[in-house]
């Protein structure tokens, strides 16, 4: 996910259908500020009746292992397919998500969040918040219109797309 000031950009790779989702969030919305730390912790401990499972090491990091069921009263806000239980690890270092897994009512994992390259208290190139998705991907546009339609990308389009 990258959040450039005005969109929110994800990019969905699944075996057969890769996507970008843009969105057009406002700066300091929950949806933006949380990604990643602690208050999502908090967000994902409010919609599953989470345990400490286990603790595991991700890439060198120590982490803690939180897994349960997604709370019955939270279904309905998840839509046609809710996830049956989250499997979520949190950092020992900073408290910070690592990676949460979503698995459906077989228990078959059906969506992987990772979270890479964590740092915290560091200074920010703005670069990092430039983003142009992948070509030939299909873009789902949830901005109410304000990005413009698809068309063949050109190098100037991009440069348009990072001043904005």
């Amino acid at each position: 996910m990258v959040y450039d000031g005005k969109f929110k950009w994800i990019e969905f790779n699944m075996p057969g259908s890769d996507r970008v989702s843009v969105s057009k969030n406002e700066a300091g919305s929950s949806t933006v500020k949380n990604i990643g730390d602690w208050r999502m912790a908090a967000q994902e401990r409010e919609q599953f009746d989470l345990t400490l499972a286990a603790e595991d090491t991700l890439d060198g990091d120590k982490t803690w292992v939180l897994e349960g069921p997604l709370r019955e009263e939270q279904k309905a806000q998840w839509g046609k397919y809710p996830p049956e239980k989250v499997r979520m690890f949190v950092s020992q270092s900073d408290c910070m998500a690592r990676q949460i897994l979503f698995y459906d009512k077989d228990g078959k994992e059906f969506m992987d969040d990772q979270f890479t390259n964590v740092k915290t208290n560091q200074p920010v190139d703005p670069a990092l918040f430039k983003y142009t998705p992948p070509d030939g991907v299909k873009i789902n546009d949830m901005t109410g219109g304000v990005l413009p339609a698809p068309k063949e990308k050109t190098p100037k389009d991009d440069e348009k797309r990072n001043e904005e």
